[in-house]
């Protein structure tokens, strides 16, 4: 499935925010420039379990996470 009008992934208030994540594949989203929107206010705890980090072929993206999540559990990025 394609989704090139995405503008950003993650657009919830649940605190904290997908801390049982481990694999966030993110491809071809044209238009994506955030992967959460900037109206959450993300816990330390949110993406704590992140392992696997792939971005491909998102040109307009400028911010990933927000200062306030800590990536702890990250073996792999790979951009």
């Amino acid at each position: 499935m394609s989704c090139h009008e995405v503008v950003f992934v993650v657009k919830s208030q649940d605190q904290p925010l997908l801390s049982c994540l481990e694999k966030l594949q993110i491809s071809d989203l044209m238009k994506l420039a955030k992967n959460c929107d900037g109206s959450i206010k993300l816990e330390k705890r949110s993406f704590s379990q992140l392992k696997h980090l792939q971005i491909e072929h998102c040109p307009q993206l400028v911010n990933m996470f927000k200062c306030s999540v800590f990536l702890k559990s990250l073996e792999t990025l790979q951009i």
